[in-house]
């Protein structure tokens, strides 16, 4: 939940792995007579895209075409929805699926990718059921323009974070809700389609915008951390700060470059070929369930290795029926930031299990 986490004892879990740890972990297995299939390491990381240096802490892109309303304003970035846009000239509606209506290839793999979940995410909902008091908070991630809140907080009663003062929002536009975090919520500003380049002969007015190629667009978001004087609970999402501490961060390789793979295509029908970037945001690998196309799905993760390799010493041997220990070493081989990262209530849990055998 891009929000709150409340604080509580809770039995130890595995660490996050930083950036190339080697992290041992002792797995007690049955030993029997069958070597264990071969642990490899995936191909590097692809090579970086020109990319301006850029600060996690430097995500305040100023945001033209309207201004935030009620008390927005005074709260920390990543606390804050992107104002209401009003629909840009040449085009019906601010929704995705009218952008998929040129942008076909586009849409498609925003419809498989964990933003466009990200609002009916069963985690998400579960987490916000929790503590309903604080969603106001946590929903300006998941559904990041004013147009897609139903309401919104003009103040706080006794400057009570979880006793938000509501009102009905004239902008919310509930088709939009849905569709998480949707085209315009990072493309659409004043009245303009933005991106990283501006195309001279779309239907709609194009502004280029060089932040989409740099890692703030994302930790507007991807890099939260509040606590709350008298709470029980905190916001704690660092993945801008375990990024910007790791390699990737300080050679200036920005998060787009491995979260959304380079590809030369046409944009839309009759446009010429160019580079762009796949849109597809498969994350940690991990299914939320509102995929389209199973079969695009895997194709766009088979882009991009999981972070970890793991590094096992020599299988165990022994006689049937008796336990062996194996060393195997969990490596961060390939995240530009810790794994897991984002919710602290994510964790790693090797598991092994032979063909042979019912054991695990």
């Amino acid at each position: 939940m891009a929000g709150m986490k409340q604080l509580r004892k809770r039995a130890p879990s595995i660490p996050k792995l930083p950036w190339n740890p080697r992290a041992v972990l002792a797995l007690a297995l049955l030993a029997v007579p069958v070597l264990a299939p071969s642990l490899t390491g995936a191909a590097p990381a692809p090579a970086g895209r020109p990319a301006a240096r850029s600060s996690a802490a430097s995500a305040a892109r100023k945001d033209p075409g309207g201004h935030l309303p009620g008390i927005y304003p005074s709260r920390p970035i990543f606390e804050r929805p992107f104002p209401a846009q009003e629909v840009p000239r040449g085009i019906r509606s601010l929704s995705a699926r009218e952008c998929g209506r040129c942008h076909a290839d586009t849409y498609r793999e925003w419809q498989q990718s964990v933003h466009a979940q990200a609002w009916p995410d069963p985690q998400f909902q579960a987490e916000l059921r929790k503590q309903p008091g604080v969603s106001w908070l946590c929903v300006n991630c998941h559904t990041p323009l004013v147009n897609q809140l139903d309401s919104v907080v003009v103040s706080l009663a006794g400057n009570d974070v979880e006793r938000p003062i509501k009102r009905a929002n004239p902008l919310f536009d509930p088709g939009l809700k849905p569709e998480g975090v949707t085209c315009a919520a990072c493309h659409v500003r004043d009245g303009y389609i933005e991106g990283p380049s501006a195309a001279s002969t779309a239907p709609h007015p194009t502004r280029f915008n060089p932040i989409f190629r740099d890692a703030s667009l994302c930790t507007r978001c991807h890099e939260a951390v509040q606590s709350y004087p008298g709470k029980n609970f905190i916001c704690t999402f660092q993945t801008g700060q375990e990024w910007l501490q790791g390699p990737y961060g300080q050679s200036g390789k920005p998060c787009q470059d491995c979260h959304m793979p380079e590809v030369v295509r046409s944009a839309a029908p009759g446009a010429p070929k160019r580079r762009g970037a796949h849109h597809s945001w498969i994350g940690s690998h991990l299914r939320k369930g509102f995929e389209t196309d199973l079969a695009l799905w895997e194709k766009l993760a088979a882009m991009r290795p999981v972070g970890t390799r793991l590094d096992a010493g020599p299988a165990p041997r022994g006689a049937a029926g008796s336990v062996a220990s194996w060393k195997v070493q969990v490596v961060n081989a390939r995240a530009g930031h810790r794994l897991p990262t984002g919710d602290p209530e994510c964790q790693l849990s090797p598991e092994s299990s032979h063909p042979c055998s019912r054991h695990r």
